[in-house]
C-alpha cells in the first residue's frame, strides 16, 4: 500500500482538526458545568457552527462528497433537532438567570 505526501499530511490535518474540537468541547463542557456565562455563549456559537455545516450537508446530501455521504438526511434531522433543542433551551430565560446572563 503506498501512501502518498499529500495524503498523509491531510489526514494529519484532519486529526489536529478534530482534537482541537475535542479539546474546545471539554473545556466547554466543564465552563456549562461550573454555570459560567462564557462556555454558555461559546456553545451557542459551537451549536450554530454545526447547524450551517448540517444545513450545507443536507444541500448537498445527493453528490458523492464525503461530508455528505457521513450525514445522511435522516440522521441529518435527529442531528438537527437536537442542535435547535439545545439553542432553545440555553435562551430560556431560567437558564439565562443560572449562567448569570445579562443580554445574550
Amino acid at each position: 500500500m503506498l501512501i502518498y505526501p499529500v495524503q498523509a499530511l491531510m489526514f494529519l490535518l484532519l486529526v489536529a482538526i478534530g482534537l482541537g474540537k475535542a479539546a474546545l468541547l471539554v473545556a466547554i463542557g466543564i465552563g456549562l458545568i461550573k454555570l459560567q456565562n462564557w462556555a454558555r455563549i461559546l456553545f451557542i456559537v459551537f451549536i450554530g457552527l454545526e447547524l450551517l455545516m448540517d444545513a450545507r450537508a443536507l444541500v448537498f446530501s445527493g453528490s458523492q462528497s464525503l461530508h455528505a455521504l457521513a450525514l445522511s438526511p435522516g440522521r441529518a434531522l435527529i442531528v438537527v433537532s437536537i442542535e435547535v433543542g439545545a439553542l432553545v433551551y440555553l435562551f430560556r430565560p431560567l437558564v439565562k438567570q443560572a449562567f448569570g446572563a445579562t443580554r445574550f
